[in-house]
């Protein structure tokens, strides 16, 4: 008798074991996770996304089912910052001190901090659902409110203000407080803020930013982030988030109850801001409290991006599946390779659902990447071009440097344009998302600005430059004429002279000569007649030489010698005039003499 109760005891100990196997399998249908084919995909698109290296964590509510690194990863233990992946546990922290009675989720900021006046009449329920009305672009020393009260528009303010509040509640810093009611309870030993960073730095994974498609290793700056715990700065890796998602898939574990998590994950509204509803899945999206809520081909998804400067997150939960998948990335890319790590997540919940992955493809990076470096360069070319044009500006220009239309054009080209490039970039864009998540774009832009006012420095130097070249050029002339006109009156003085001193020789023979003689005093009236035409026409010579150089006054250096040959030729004539009145004197001297004698 005890041997058959036995034997049917064991048989039903069998076929109970057997029956909650079969719950088991029902449960979790993808326990195997297609293993094989899931590190097959991995392997051949990471190169394709340009990935250096990543790790993922697949479990169901009471086991880890699977988890690897992959590339320059080298463990599962590795840390990443999982960007805004910390607000589902800063979501997890509020609702646990709800259960505890110490808020409410329609209090409003103001009944817990005083310092934040643009945000005291927002709700804690709204700040949790991105639905504040606060900016995007504020932080915690500028609060905006740009859009109305009950709009999704995603904003990090939401869940700093969120970390504050659970500061003034708990006197207790934000990353004591999620540690000894989160972490600790659930084994999360690697989870830690960044603020904490320099504890668990042997952990931490070396992260890569892209700047023109080319990876720079990237270490974030900790005490920079130290106020942005709560929304985007706490690190952990794939174990510890695995035990984070079993608590939601066990109805809240230790950690919170089952309504709790009920109130987390269900959306609270579709979201209609066209950049979250695309960010993964291209389906209708709504908010719930730090999760996104949709439907992949009918399987209902709560999820969370996370990006850092550093490195890409995505945090899955699958209820209906019993399933939760983490995926961390050690590289950001936002202007190309964030939409092809976004491709690659959705590739594996395929393969982990039994569904096809959509592959990237073996040119899309550098293709891609291609046109942005090729409008990098087309716009720096377009920068540099009237620099390179110089010589042609200022050929244009030389006539008229000061013109008032060249000028309007070059202010145009180098001080307006990049006045209006750099207003827009500091008043339109999100200059913090650029700066941080899109650094080599950010500089391009500040390079292609600085271009165009370098080339106002060249020109405004270049046009000082002619116009000097220009004045010096002038006065250079009018010393020449200056010279010219003393050089015509210095000849026309020294004829003078010369005529003078001719005059008194002449003067001074005649008294010594006899003056009875008829003959005599028609010869030497003949002789002045003579005399005094050839001093009329050296005069003449010489006004007209002294006219000739006044209508010359700009004659260049080449042509002085020309000036000095004028010059010796007019010296020549003079002492040939005044050898000639003095030689037929002498001879007419010694004619009155012969007559004498006879």
């Amino acid at each position: 008798m005890r041997r058959r109760i036995i034997i049917m005891g064991m048989a039903l100990l069998c076929t109970f074991s057997l029956f909650m196997g079969m719950i088991a399998n029902a449960k979790t249908k993808t326990s195997g996770v297609h293993q094989n084919q899931l590190e097959e995909y991995i392997l051949k698109e990471m190169p394709e996304a340009h990935v250096p290296g990543m790790t993922i964590s697949i479990v169901n509510d009471n086991r880890e089912l699977y988890c690897a690194a992959y590339g320059t990863v080298q463990k599962t233990e590795a840390d990443f910052t999982m960007g805004a992946l910390s607000q589902t546990i800063t979501a997890a922290a509020i609702l646990h001190l709800q259960e505890e009675d110490e808020l409410k989720l329609d209090d409003t900021v103001g009944d817990y901090l005083t310092d934040y006046h643009s945000a005291e009449a927002v709700t804690i329920e709204q700040l949790l659902t991105h639905t504040s009305g606060l900016s995007k672009d504020s932080d915690l020393s500028d609060i905006k409110l740009n859009d109305e009260w009950g709009d999704y528009a995603y904003a990090d303010v939401n869940y700093m203000l969120l970390g504050k509040i659970i500061e003034s509640v708990t006197n207790m810093t934000y990353e004591e407080y999620v540690s000894d009611n989160i972490f600790d309870v659930l084994d999360m030993n690697s989870t830690f803020s960044l603020s904490n960073s320099k504890e668990f730095s042997e952990n931490i994974v070396t992260g890569y930013q892209t700047y023109f498609g080319f990876h720079v290793p990237k270490e974030i700056d900790a005490q920079k982030n130290k106020e942005d715990a709560a929304s985007n700065s706490l690190l952990s890796n794939v174990k510890d988030m695995g035990r984070y998602l079993q608590m939601f898939l066990n109805d809240g574990g230790k950690v919170l109850d089952k309504k709790s998590v009920k109130k987390i994950l269900k959306g609270q509204g579709d979201v209609t801001d066209a950049e979250a509803s695309d960010m993964l899945f291209g389906t209708k999206v709504s908010s719930g409290m730090g999760w996104m809520e949709t439907k992949l081909a009918g399987t209902r998804v709560l999820y969370q991006l996370g990006t850092a400067q550093n490195a890409t997150t995505v945090a899955m939960l699958l209820p209906e599946e019993n399933l939760g998948i983490t995926m961390m990335f050690n590289t950001m890319d936002y202007l190309v390779g964030q939409k092809l790590i976004q491709k690659m997540e959705k590739g594996i919940l395929n393969i982990v659902l039994g569904k096809t992955a959509d592959e990237i493809g073996s040119s899309t990076y550098m293709t891609k990447y291609a046109i942005v470096d090729g409008l990098v360069v087309l716009a720096l070319v377009l920068a540099w071009l009237p620099i390179m044009m110089m010589g042609f500006w200022s050929h244009r220009r030389k006539n008229h440097i000061w013109s008032i239309g060249g000028i309007c054009i070059d202010g145009l080209i180098h001080l307006v344009v990049p006045s209006v490039v750099l207003g827009l970039l500091y008043t339109v864009a999100q200059t913090d998302l650029l700066r941080s998540y899109m650094p080599d774009l950010f500089l391009a832009i500040w390079a292609f600005a600085i271009s165009l006012y370098i080339g106002a420095v060249i020109k405004l130097i270049a046009m000082f430059v002619y116009t000097k070249k220009k004045h010096t050029a002038g006065v250079e002339l009018e010393e020449q004429t200056v010279e010219s006109e003393e050089a015509a009156n210095s000849l026309v003085e020294k004829n003078e002279d010369k005529s003078v001193d001719k005059e008194d020789t002449e003067a001074s023979k005649t008294e010594e000569k006899p003056a009875d003689s008829t003959t005599d005093n028609t010869g030497k009236m003949e002789e002045k007649s003579s005399e005094s035409k050839t001093e009329k026409s050296e005069e003449k010579s010489a006004d007209s030489n002294a006219e000739k150089a006044e209508d010359k006054p700009a004659a260049k250096e080449e042509d002085k010698p020309e000036q000095k040959s004028e010059e010796k030729s007019a010296d020549s004539n003079a002492e040939k005039a005044e050898y000639k009145p003095a030689a037929k004197a002498e001879e007419k001297s010694e004619q009155e003499a012969a007559a004498t004698k006879e």
